[in-house]
């Protein structure tokens, strides 16, 4: 097992990889980075192949430090599974106005 800790600064990005009847199994825990989109991008790019499998994907929780290179991991590999921490009602709740506040200030100050 190789386990590597990706530096991403502030966040987190983690991953595995095993070898098992000669086939690589990728386990990875967390895809973020509060520094900024473009360091996890790289992380991800220097580390996987195109399209390379990622057996398992663990989600600690949903902090945008913890998930923002998410869009990027699954767009240059195959993600077989994700694993999600629970989320109850309060927590939709909470995040669905927070990518509101988030997504309509970026837009008023774009535009």
């Amino acid at each position: 097992m190789i386990r590597s800790f990706l530096p991403v600064g502030q966040g987190a990005f983690y991953c595995e990889q095993f070898i098992f009847n000669r086939k690589r199994i990728n386990i990875i825990y967390d895809c973020g980075s509060s520094k900024n989109e473009d360091l996890i991008e790289g992380c991800i790019k220097n580390n996987f192949e195109k399209d390379e499998i990622i057996d398992t994907l663990f989600i600690s929780h949903l902090d945008e430090d913890h998930i923002n290179g998410l869009p990027c991991l699954l767009e240059h590999c195959k993600v077989k599974k994700i694993f999600f921490p629970l989320i109850t009602d309060k927590d939709n709740k909470y995040l669905q106005l927070y990518n509101l506040i988030k997504y309509e200030n970026r837009s008023s100050v774009r535009g």
